[in-house]
């Protein structure tokens, strides 16, 4: 039985969660005028194909908020819609179905493809249009030829359950419900995490101006972390949200405790790794409006959207 603590907690999480999605829905006006006046000029329309739950939905979500004309493939719209409900209350563009034999030769597509083995970026000559893929499959690389420009994403963090997005974190997870679990996992693999938040924006700063982007740029977070760190961290939140959805708090949840772990480490137990290869994002992104690369969400925002995904108020 839930006390009548728990009871408070839970309603105050669900009330901050309510307006931390309102807040977000009004950075979509933060875009900078360039992009505006690119995708509004003319009637441009960006079209969403692929796999786009998750990064997807909050690129679209941030375009329709601008006025964006959009559309997203039939087989994800009524989700899509619905979802964005309360979005489209406020916005005149509402998002149509993909057609093809609507493309102009201004539209961009942006085609997601995560955890897709299958996909072929040739696949999207067809179209008359500039194409943009967003993947996780660094095979895509090995296609050949292809005019469609390449978005590598590594290690990003999706605020989605659907599909098998995050499966590093998943075991992570099931090590969070039961130390026992998670599979065979080598803690000291390191991971450079990037917020879905941070991808999205970058993202909607690329489409701007497709013509002049490279042929391929790898995307990731700047910071590299080890599934032993990354793990504390999803383990404290984890506690930390378990402890207010229930109301059984003790000290050990209110304690301050440090993003990176204080002591040093052997060097025998640090795995060698390097991270990917972000000079031309970086150099792309400086010369859109001089901004470089700089993801601004912390790994615990992120982790903690990472949890809001899982439905743990349902559960408990």
């Amino acid at each position: 039985m839930i006390s009548a603590v728990g009871k408070h907690k839970k309603k105050s999480i669900k009330n901050y969660n309510l307006q931390l999605k309102y807040s977000q829905h009004f950075i979509g006006f933060l875009i900078n005028n360039r992009l505006l006046d690119w995708i509004v000029a003319e009637g441009r329309t960006i079209h969403f194909l692929g796999d786009i739950y998750g990064l997807g939905q909050e690129i679209l979500q941030k375009l329709i908020l601008s006025q964006a004309l959009t559309s997203v493939v039939k087989e994800h719209y009524q989700s899509v819609t619905t979802k964005l409900s309360t979005e489209l209350t406020f916005v005149d563009n509402i998002p149509h179905i993909f057609e093809e034999c609507s493309i102009s030769k201004q539209d961009v597509i942006l085609y997601f493809d995560f955890n897709n083995t299958e996909f072929d970026p040739a696949s999207l000559l067809k179209y008359s249009c500039h194409s943009i893929v967003i993947s996780n499959n660094t095979n895509v690389l090995n296609v050949g030829p292809c005019e469609a420009k390449l978005i590598v994403i590594h290690d990003m963090i999706h605020y989605t359950n659907l599909g098998e997005h995050n499966i590093t974190l998943d075991k992570l997870y099931e090590k969070c419900l039961d130390n026992r679990a998670g599979g065979a996992i080598n803690m000291n693999d390191k991971h450079w995490w990037v917020s879905q938040q941070d991808v999205a924006s970058s993202v909607i700063s690329l489409v701007g101006d497709v013509t002049d982007l490279p042929l391929i740029m790898h995307l990731s977070g700047r910071r590299g972390w080890t599934l032993e760190e990354t793990y504390q961290q999803l383990q404290m939140l984890y506690d930390r949200t378990i402890a207010g959805l229930t109301g059984h708090f003790d000290a050990q949840h209110l304690e301050s405790r440090p993003v990176i772990g204080q002591l040093p480490q052997p060097v025998n137990k640090i795995e060698q790794s390097t991270r990917p290869d972000l000079s031309a994002l970086d150099a792309t992104l400086q010369a859109i409006d001089g901004q470089r690369w700089r993801p601004l969400v912390p790994l615990r925002t992120s982790l903690m959207h990472y949890l809001a995904s899982k439905g743990l108020s349902q559960s408990v």
